[in-house]
């Protein structure tokens, strides 16, 4: 029995579905891990962030299990490679996927304005509050219309699952870059936003220091994004393999969420 279907022994070996699967369990499983700590820790004291966090580890899970199942139909071979017979099913899993990936990312940054606001309770500063809600209104706005597009990006619809039919839709890679940027300039802002707050507390410097590349620390779902938008010319205009392209969406959602927890560890 082959892991892809309507695959054959060869073409499982040439695909690199077990590394795909391992990589995207592994970092699943501890994500998963890690929330429940959280929750166990915090039981008695959960705050809305938290719940955005559950919410955001939901959608990565689903996405994680979609990844998963796409190495069936054929994720992790070029395009050349894969069966024709499952090129409907694997688009139609990539297509009902996106939508989690794209929710999930706006989530773990929603929920770290949400711990921004939290801080600054009390706070005379009401012009860094507006600002942090500015960019979490701005951030999760343009996610959700990234989730439109993705979802109408073809007219007719059949045109994504059905090669043969008559439609138009939004070029592959203009979208993808699009979304890439918008998600790589709202991280940077994201997790650059509590330094004036840090620059303001008054600890000694060190403290200050070791804070502040904590939060900087959160850009490593910067570098994923980064690293992702590198195979977007590979899907649109090479060998169409989008296996990195995918499994460093899954990373970046799981790594997102487990930066948060780590940021905000205390138990109030």
């Amino acid at each position: 029995m082959t892991w892809i279907i309507n695959g054959s022994p060869s073409l499982d070996q040439q695909s690199q579905w077990q590394a795909i699967t391992i990589t995207t369990l592994i970092f699943t499983t501890s994500m998963l891990l890690v929330v429940s700590l959280r929750f166990w820790i915090r039981r008695r004291i959960l705050h809305r962030e938290d719940w955005l966090t559950f919410g955001t580890m939901l959608f990565s899970i689903i996405y994680s299990a979609s990844v998963i199942l796409q190495t069936r139909y054929g994720l992790g071979l070029p395009v050349v490679l894969q069966p024709v017979q499952d090129w409907r099913k694997y688009m139609m899993i990539n297509y009902v996927s996106r939508p989690f990936y794209l929710l999930g990312l706006a989530g773990f940054k929603l929920a770290l304005c949400t711990s921004y606001l939290r801080m600054t309770q009390g706070s005379n500063d009401r012009t860094y509050r507006r600002i942090i809600v500015a960019v979490a209104n701005i951030s999760t706005f343009s996610h959700i219309i990234f989730v439109v597009l993705y979802l109408c990006q073809c007219v007719p619809l059949s045109e994504m699952f059905n090669r043969d039919a008559d439609g138009t839709c939004i070029p592959f890679a203009p979208l993808n870059y699009s979304i890439s940027v918008v998600v790589i300039l709202c991280d940077v802002t994201i997790f650059l936003l509590p330094m004036p707050l840090i620059y303001r507390l008054h600890l000694e410097r060190s403290i200050k220091i070791g804070l502040a590349i904590a939060f900087a620390l959160g850009l490593l779902t910067t570098v994923l994004s980064i690293m992702r938008a590198t195979q977007i010319h590979r899907i649109a205009y090479g060998d169409g393999d989008d296996t990195y392209f995918v499994i460093r969406s899954a990373l970046e959602m799981n790594i997102g969420v487990r930066m948060h927890l780590f940021l905000f560890c205390d138990t109030h």
